[in-house]
């Protein structure tokens, strides 16, 4: 039953949860609570209006006479036998109130929060301490990892020599590079830290990584248990390069990673019809695809044929794939 002092909600404004300060036989007079310095006033109908008892964990505000001061709680729990509601308090205690002197605040947001804080009405410091401990420690790891989410956010043991080539990746506009470090020293990791750092910063870009049907599963498995791959649904597909015919030729792909490129590389003079469509198709996709990583950890001498046809995928423009002889030139003069 609605009665002086109620917590009520009218379906004749979105104002939220108001108290009634006077009623008549049709009509009741809401004070809607905005702060403990302002609050408005609404002549509502009595029939629009709805009493309802609050949630446990509903922050609220209690005015103690005995104090003469405001005090924030949060809602525990409504007593049903003294028709009281328990609230606990930010110095652990808990204490039982009337309805009356229960405010919430209403829906509109506050104007001046300097009011608030001349009536000393402020909530407890204690979630702004910790508030301002998180985001001091969130800005000093984005200091340390120079603001690459994607590293602080993937569950990774790093090296000097990862961050750097992460850094050196994601801080050039064109971001196609062959990351050639020897055997162990983590080109999987970078890759994947490109990849999600690719996949955080751009909501609706699509990834696909290429690697040897033996090493699928390895992959799989590293960039779920590292880097979280299925936090992006049908955003990254991992397929083994004899599936490439899989790929939709039209798809938008805005990262292509190549794993063990050399393999790939040496497709390209393959005697073998399929395996030479194999890497014209491979081809195509890394021309079309914005971003690109080829990994490989084969040394370059006396392999420029291969060396050629990866730095083809990359820049088909500068590296011509019938202009070996130019290339070796090239090779030998650095």
């Amino acid at each position: 039953m609605i009665t002086l002092g109620s917590l009520v909600r009218s379906r004749n404004n979105s104002l939220g949860i108001g108290k009634i300060i006077d009623i008549s036989d049709t009509q009741a007079n809401v004070e809607y609570f905005c702060s403990v310095g302002q609050r408005i006033e609404k002549s509502l109908p009595l029939s629009s209006l709805s009493q309802l008892k609050l949630e446990r964990q509903t922050r609220c505000c209690i005015y103690l006479e005995s104090q003469e001061a405001w005090i924030n709680g949060r809602i525990y729990e409504w007593d049903e036998e003294t028709h009281k509601y328990r609230i606990d308090l930010p110095d652990k205690k808990t204490i039982a109130v009337n309805e009356e002197q229960v405010y919430v605040r209403c829906s509109l947001p506050q104007a001046d929060p300097i009011e608030t804080l001349a009536m000393k009405g402020q909530e407890t410091p204690y979630f702004h301490d910790r508030r301002f401990a998180f985001v001091k420690c969130l800005i000093l790891q984005r200091a340390v990892s120079r603001g690459m989410t994607g590293l602080i956010s993937a569950n990774i043991k790093l090296y000097p020599h990862q961050v750097e080539v992460v850094r050196r990746v994601l801080e050039d506009p064109i971001q196609r590079y062959l990351l050639a470090d020897e055997v162990g020293l983590g080109k999987t990791i970078e890759a994947g830290a490109i990849l999600r750092q690719y996949l955080l910063d751009e909501p609706s870009g699509r990834a696909v990584v290429l690697v040897p049907q033996y090493l699928l599963e390895q992959w799989q498995q590293e960039l779920e248990n590292k880097f979280y791959i299925s936090h992006f649904l049908k955003r990254v597909a991992v397929l083994a390069v004899e599936d490439i015919h899989k790929i939709n030729p039209k798809a938008n792909i805005g990262l292509l990673i190549l794993d063990e490129a050399h393999h790939i590389a040496a497709m390209a003079t393959s005697s073998d019809a399929t395996v030479l469509q194999r890497f014209e198709t491979c081809k195509n996709i890394a021309h079309k695809s914005d971003r690109l990583l080829l990994l490989s950890a084969t040394p370059v001498l006396n392999h420029e044929q291969d060396f050629l046809a990866m730095l083809h995928l990359l820049d088909p423009t500068t590296y011509q794939l019938d202009d070996l002889a130019g290339f070796r030139e090239r090779v030998v003069k650095r």
